[in-house]
């Protein structure tokens, strides 16, 4: 009876629910609701035409775990008491945003972000719907990773996301550190908004925002072991997991995965030692050299982003960051041996750095997703690798050794490859491969392109910098407060412009910035004379 009581209970309440919460999370078909299908389907099924119309249909849940930029370098802006909201659920496979603020770029617009299970592919899609007033125009759909997107998300897709300890931008810039005075003044002037706001208010959770302990664990929950990571370190976590399964998914998939798999799963190995080792004799010397470019290359590369991350602090400016996490030797195997461009492989603002610095290990994961797919073909592997962690070591790296040397015996010694990018024919050089060890002897032609991939597509303010002549115009005509267009440019280029310094998504070289520099000073001179 007492059952029955509670059950006729349960339904009454069930009954008394707001539709969204009652409504399944899967759309007609069988499609997961939280997908971009999914989400089409709901849209057109109910005739959404705007955010607000389609946020209370998402589920509670995944309304609650989210994360919130003051700062955005994405096509959507965000500001203190009108954050850009990163909806990301469980397991941050799928992503929603949105922002606050009709003044805001990007305002009727959700980005979406799915990641694809069947191929380990992450894939970008942009929804806009239409504008106040506009009441004949359509929802319109972009196709999966439309070039706007990929133009800052890179040619094998990936998230941008910045490593720990630091997101610059977000609410919680600094890991586990208490919030500026900044942020506190514009999380407050936020969370006054929230209950009344036509989107903000369907955010769940909001205690949480609310607690001095979201991103700061206080000594009684970090000794009783209950204290929660911070929005930005818990879609860290779900992101580097993912990211761990793509880029074994493309390495797995190699033509050339076979011959050097036993050399890549033990450089993932904090047991094993030197990478020779697993490589013929007759590999030594030009293996040591390829080694020492691109330990070099790389070196300058995470030396340029950690200098440009530091930039774009909004509020804190520490002036150090901790030593990353870069998988050198993995990436150098891949580069090598596979011929696969490793560039696109962290999920950085800037291309090129190699900074997978997290809660879990990237290089724990990658190591026993190898260790997995290697075992399942190889049943020796396993009975080695059980010794992996005995005090001399031996056993589990000799015999990787042993099979390495066996696959590549009659192989003759790969060259690291030369990366040119296809969007924009910027080549990707390894130090000490041109006479000023500079990586990314580029020309002006090709570097433009990467300007032009974001301001002639409507990701950025509109400029023809795919059209000399037509720039050539505009160079002289006041732009902003730096003066000129021609001034405003220089000045994005340069170290003084700090988190706006262009291109957003790039480490430029000391070459690449005095060739982009000259080339636009001689264009500004050659407009001047025509006048």
């Amino acid at each position: 009876m007492w059952t029955a009581r509670l059950t006729l209970f349960a339904l009454f309440l069930l009954s008394n629910q707001p539709a969204a919460a009652q409504q399944t999370e899967h759309a007609p078909g069988g499609i997961p609701l939280l997908s971009q299908a999914g989400i089409e389907q709901l849209i057109r099924r109910e005739h959404i035409t705007s955010v607000e119309q389609l946020l209370p249909q998402l589920p509670l849940w995944y309304r609650s775990s989210y994360a919130l930029a003051f700062h955005s370098r994405s096509l959507q802006e965000a500001s203190y008491s009108n954050p850009r909201v990163i909806l990301f659920g469980r397991t941050g496979k799928f992503i929603l945003t949105f922002n606050g603020d009709p003044q805001q770029a990007g305002y009727d617009a959700l980005e979406l972000v799915e990641f694809a299970d069947a191929d380990k592919t992450f894939r970008y899609q942009e929804i806009q719907f239409p504008r106040a007033g506009e009441v004949d125009q359509q929802v319109s759909f972009s196709g999966l990773n439309p070039p706007k997107c990929t133009a800052c998300h890179g040619t094998h897709v990936r998230p941008i996301w910045d490593a720990m300890p630091t997101w610059p931008g977000m609410y919680g810039e600094r890991y586990q550190q208490h919030l500026s005075a900044a942020e506190n003044e514009g999380l407050a002037r936020f969370l006054n908004l929230q209950p009344e706001h036509p989107r903000y208010r369907y955010l769940a959770n909001l205690d949480a925002w609310r607690s001095g302990e979201l991103f700061t664990p206080s000594h009684a929950a970090i000794y009783n072991g209950t204290q929660n990571e911070s929005p930005n370190a818990q879609l860290t976590l779900l992101l580097t997991r993912l990211n761990a399964e793509r880029i074994t998914h493309q390495v797995t998939q190699d033509e050339h995965f076979p011959e050097f798999q036993f050399s890549l799963l033990a450089s993932l190995s904090n047991s094993c030692a030197a990478l020779s080792d697993y490589f013929p004799a007759s590999w030594y010397e030009r293996l040591q050299q390829s080694y020492q470019q691109f330990e070099q290359t790389d070196g300058i590369h995470l030396v340029q982003q950690q200098q440009r991350k530091l930039s774009r602090e909004q509020v804190s400016q520490s002036g150090r960051l901790e030593k990353s996490s870069t998988l050198l030797d993995f990436r150098f195997i891949a580069e090598l041996g596979l011929q696969i461009d490793t560039s696109e492989w962290s999920m950085q603002l800037e291309k090129n750095a190699a900074d997978f610095s997290a809660i879990d290990s990237m290089q724990q994961k990658l190591e026993q997703r190898l260790l997995t797919q290697i075992a399942s073909r190889d049943s020796e592997l396993m009975n080695a690798w059980y010794f992996h962690a005995y005090p001399d070591n031996n056993k589990y790296c000799r015999y990787l050794a042993k099979r390495s040397r066996q696959y590549l015996q009659d192989r003759p010694v790969p060259t690291l490859p030369v990366w040119t990018d296809k969007s924009s024919g910027v080549v990707r050089l390894l130090a000490g491969s041109d006479p000023d060890s500079d990586p990314g002897n580029s020309s002006a032609t090709g570097l433009l392109r990467i300007c032009a991939a974001c301001h002639t597509t409507g990701v950025a303010p509109a400029l023809p910098f795919d059209q000399p002549e037509l720039l050539r115009k505009k160079l002289a005509q006041p732009y902003s407060e730096q003066g000129s267009l021609l001034a405003t440019i220089l000045y994005r280029l340069s170290e003084n412009a700090g988190a706006r310094r262009m291109p957003p998504t790039m480490n430029l070289t000391a070459r690449e910035q005095h060739t982009l520099e000259q080339y636009f000073s001689s264009l500004g001179r050659s407009e001047l004379n025509h006048q």
